[in-house]
């Protein structure tokens, strides 16, 4: 999970094919993602937040089972991953700018989990929105 947008189609994709392939790299996300994100909101003291992982694969769940409303889940998907980025983006610069406040596996996994949300929130608005 280190790329921004490899969900790719020739001029012959069609939308669905696109909402298909963007289902699978949300589940990717949550799958390889997961325990770091939540990792992440603990430390940033937000453990209401982690609910919204929850909720999240709630909305995977039923884009799966119920493609005639995938752009809906995926809609609401997004939602949810943008509040959690304003969350892990808060943590983000006291990793550089108290170094020492948190070991350095921490302060990494902050870093890693903040790249990663960026990643997905821009696979998603590409796929819902270009």
């Amino acid at each position: 999970m280190n790329s921004i947008v490899p969900v790719h189609c020739d001029d012959t994709c069609t939308n669905a094919l696109l909402l298909d392939a963007t289902v699978a790299r949300l589940s990717d996300f949550l799958e390889t993602e997961r325990h770091a994100l939540q990792s992440v909101l603990r430390v940033a003291q937000s453990d209401p937040l982690l609910a919204m992982v929850d909720r999240l694969e709630l909305q995977l769940f039923l884009a799966e089972v119920d493609p005639d409303q995938i752009q809906t889940y995926l809609v609401e998907a997004l939602r949810l991953l943008d509040i959690l980025m304003v969350t892990v983006a808060a943590v983000v610069p006291a990793c550089f700018e108290q170094p020492n406040a948190m070991p350095n596996e921490i302060r990494e996994g902050v870093k890693w989990c903040a790249s990663r949300l960026s990643d997905i929130i821009t696979t998603l608005e590409y796929a819902l929105y270009e």
